[in-house]
């Protein structure tokens, strides 16, 4: 998946989920953090493997099926479209696409991540309605709150305008609503399932007209 800094794309919508078939996108790999994408064929499976650190799984299309194995014993998961999983350090786990096959991210955070007490570990959660809507505010959660690797869900209850300066590179991903945003002298409308990145140190104005939700993701240190 080809992705251009400043440009509107949506790698969601234009992931392909093909027939026996698991493609691996890397988005980021860096200071012991990744984001990766996962797009696994109708009932195609990665096998159980023991992951070291914790990590976040969001289904972003079709179904998965986590396979959570411990103590011999295996916890069946599935995960449907929209919801999300806080996998445990140390843990063995298998992925496999539902009948219909899978399109998942994958956040794989340190062992000293800070969390959000609205997750729980393996523990099935709906990702955008972590944060809620407050009448008259802007209500920001903070998913992932590390130096060099934060993750946060805004939700604007009406209409809002503000401008950031932000040192380190900006991941956005429209998760309700719409967004509009403002990059060099260039206007950019987000829809539900667009993404924007942002380099370093960018200036950028964001306005939303009513009730949305965005996933703003800060990478590297500041």
């Amino acid at each position: 998946m080809s992705r251009k800094i400043g440009e509107v794309f949506s790698g969601i919508k234009e992931t392909e989920i093909l027939d026996n078939t698991t493609i691996v996108d890397i988005i980021y790999d860096r200071d012991d953090y990744s984001l990766v994408r996962y797009a696994l064929g109708p009932n195609t499976s990665i096998p159980a493997e023991r992951y070291y650190n914790p990590a976040v799984y969001v289904v972003l299309k079709g179904t998965l099926e986590l396979d959570v194995i411990k103590d011999g014993e295996h916890h069946l998961c599935e995960i449907k479209k929209g919801f999300g999983f806080l996998r445990k350090e140390n843990q063995l786990v298998g992925l496999r696409g539902g009948n219909e096959g899978a399109l998942c991210a994958e956040v794989t955070l340190r062992k000293d991540s800070i969390y959000s007490k609205r997750l729980e570990f393996n523990r099935i959660f709906e990702a955008k309605n972590l944060v809620h809507y407050e009448p008259g505010q802007r209500s920001i959660l903070h998913v992932i709150d590390d130096e060099l690797f934060k993750v946060q869900l805004i939700a604007f209850s009406e209409k809002f305008e503000y401008e950031m300066i932000v040192p380190q590179e900006v991941f956005i991903i429209c998760v309700e609503g719409r967004a509009d945003l403002y990059y060099k002298d260039k206007h950019h409308i987000l829809n539900v399932g667009d993404e924007f990145i942002l380099p370093r140190n960018a200036v950028y104005d964001v306005h939303v007209s009513g009730r949305s939700k965005l996933c703003i993701q800060y990478l590297g240190e500041e």
